[in-house]
């Protein structure tokens, strides 16, 4: 369970660097379309061809918002799942402690009764 969560955080940790690169690329684009408006489009048209960029890159990032959001998720019924595992394993532990108490407190009756009869 460890593993998976290491695993789910570090999968979480590769769609962080994965959005640091989309920020990236968005400003990459945000320069691109400044190139073209100076290289001769007009400013319509830049505002087209920036709007369908915007609007793919949105789409990208409600995906990768949404993945996220699934591995959040998974995490989450995984911690629940240690923790549950910990109070069972507490539980037993508890169980255990009890049952070696009595087993210790009827061997000392069995010795003093034992001792009580020889010595009778």
């Amino acid at each position: 369970k460890v593993d998976e969560l290491q695993h789910t955080l570090g999968t979480l940790q590769e769609e962080l660097d994965q959005e640091r690169v989309a920020r990236s690329t968005l400003e990459a684009e945000i320069a691109a379309m400044r190139g073209r408006r100076a290289g001769g489009m007009t400013e319509e048209q830049a505002r087209e061809v920036e709007a369908v960029e915007a609007s793919e890159h949105y789409k990208n990032l409600l995906a990768d918002f949404e993945e996220l959001t699934r591995l959040h998720e998974k995490a989450l019924v995984d911690m629940q799942g240690l923790h549950d595992e910990y109070v069972y394993l507490e539980t037993r532990a508890l169980e255990a402690e009890e049952a070696r108490m009595s087993l210790e407190s009827r061997t000392r009756m069995v010795i003093h009764n034992a001792l009580s009869k020889r010595d009778e």
